[in-house]
């Protein structure tokens, strides 16, 4: 599953044997490490960076977050969320599902929900 399915998520489940990054096996591979330390993303982050105009580092969640325009917006159990693939002619749907959250998902932090339905998406 590599870096897709977040290692340190999926060895809570006994998903996967450990909870480490693939690309640097002496890290946790979670969120915060995919988002602002994997040598993997490297080019992503800077696309993102120069997209969104701000360097991607823990003391600048908060003002990524506070302005939903830049990359997240809240979460909105009403909204559909699609993932898709681009094939050069535009957008295909992969697949369709749903399912509704756990009521200890439902205890998560709004990041958490959003990673939770990125993993279950893939």
């Amino acid at each position: 599953m590599g870096h897709n399915g977040f290692a340190q998520y999926l060895y809570r489940f006994n998903l996967r044997d450990s909870p480490r990054c693939a690309f640097d096996p002496a890290k946790a591979q979670d969120v915060l490490h995919v988002l602002k330390d994997c040598e993997m993303f490297l080019r992503e982050r800077a696309a993102l960076e120069m997209g969104i105009g701000i360097r991607i580092s823990r003391r600048h969640f908060p003002e990524i977050l506070e302005e939903p325009d830049r990359v997240l917006a809240p979460y909105d159990l009403e909204a559909e969320t699609i993932f898709s693939m681009d094939v050069g002619a535009g957008e295909k749907v992969i697949a369709y599902a749903s399912r509704a959250l756990t009521e200890a998902e439902r205890a998560y932090s709004q990041i958490q929900k959003e990673a939770t339905v990125i993993i279950f998406g893939i």
